[in-house]
């Protein structure tokens, strides 16, 4: 089974915190940045639900799919700058 588009991506972020965690990459100066990126691929799949569509009325679904590209927009800039972060306190902290 291939997950494409974000749900992809959140899945991947996830299991590469998941791989740092079991190789004790993560060290006490990492812990937040490791929860930004944590919280934005938990935003981007949260997004994704957003994209489902539950029998509602055109509204509806017009103004959900908006909320859910706002939201999955501030995944990705979680993610980020989590990412970024990290490898700033990996390499110089």
């Amino acid at each position: 089974m291939v997950f494409e588009g974000l749900v992809g991506y959140a899945i991947a972020v996830l299991f590469g915190l998941a791989l740092a965690e079991y190789t004790k990459i993560v060290k006490k100066n990492v812990q937040k940045p490791f929860s930004w990126m944590m919280g934005g691929a938990i935003l981007i799949l949260v997004a994704n639900l957003f994209s489902l569509t539950w029998g509602w009325t055109i509204f509806n679904i017009a103004t959900i799919a908006i909320i859910g590209e706002i939201v999955g927009i501030l995944g990705f800039i979680a993610v980020l700058v989590g990412g970024l972060w990290a490898v700033y306190e990996l390499l110089f902290g």
